[in-house]
């Protein structure tokens, strides 16, 4: 499917590197030694890692260094600065705003505060009404951010290692929001998004494995972060993680 669907359309303003063969082909070869960088901390002041998810990437590292790979303990620097990643909230925000925009045209009527969560309406509505400046500077800033962070893969990394969340999965409903509170889920949301949303701003290829479980039985994911256009580096590694771990023979007691 991603052979088939890779690749860019006339016009593209950002088009990503092609892989050296066809994807198919590269997942069945596994890859050279890897030096791979390991975090197994948050990356926020405010919000702890749990211990048990800690521990997973730990025990990861000890996988991937039984498959051949270097593992040290090491991060991008940029990756900790909370100043930088901040900024980038006028451009979440008029994203927010213009996504609403468009699907309002799509169903003939604009949106209202009814159709969407909380927060999203908050979010849309500081779109609306963000200073052209602030979003200039927030574009700018992910643009320092995202030359900053390959730095660090182009210094001689392949993969960086992280948790993909820094807890264990939430139960239903507690990352919802209320109209009292719409930021609720934000703060809530923040301990499961914080260690994936860097990738998004970067457009670096990111993989989440279920390479441990919970003391609840809950899969806990584990991240790993290639350099810009390396799919084919991540597809490798994870096959070589699921032939060792096998999580497809791993059931939930709910469904034995």
């Amino acid at each position: 499917m991603l052979d088939a669907t890779a690749g860019p359309f006339p016009g593209d303003g950002v088009v990503a590197p092609a892989p050296p063969a066809p994807y198919a082909e590269m997942i069945t070869q596994d890859p050279p030694p890897l030096r791979i960088g390991m975090l197994a901390t948050s990356i926020r002041s405010k919000i702890p890692i749990d211990p048990e998810v800690a521990g997973a990437v730990h025990e990861a590292a000890v996988l991937l260094e039984r498959l051949g790979h270097t593992v040290d303990e090491d991060s991008p620097a940029t990756l900790h600065d909370e100043e930088l990643i901040g900024s980038f909230g006028p451009g979440w925000a008029v994203g927010v705003a213009h996504s609403l925009e468009q699907l309002g045209e799509w169903i003939g009527r604009d949106l209202t505060e009814d159709d969407v969560e909380p927060m999203t309406w908050v979010l849309a509505q500081r779109g609306r009404q963000m200073p052209a400046l602030d979003l200039a500077r927030s574009t700018d800033a992910a643009m320092t951010f995202r030359r900053l962070m390959a730095q660090w893969w182009l210094d001689g990394h392949d993969l960086l290692l992280a948790p993909t969340c820094l807890r264990p999965p939430a139960k239903l409903g507690e990352m919802s929001a209320t109209a009292k509170d719409p930021a609720e889920a934000v703060r809530t949301t923040l301990a499961y998004s914080t260690m994936t949303a860097p990738f998004n701003t970067t457009g670096q290829p990111a993989i989440s494995l279920p390479l441990a479980r919970s003391s609840g039985g809950l899969p806990i994911g584990i991240q790993l972060v290639a350099a810009y256009g390396k799919e084919h580096v991540l597809l490798q590694v994870a096959r070589q993680l699921e032939l060792e771990v096998r999580w497809a023979d791993q059931r939930s007691p709910l469904h034995p």
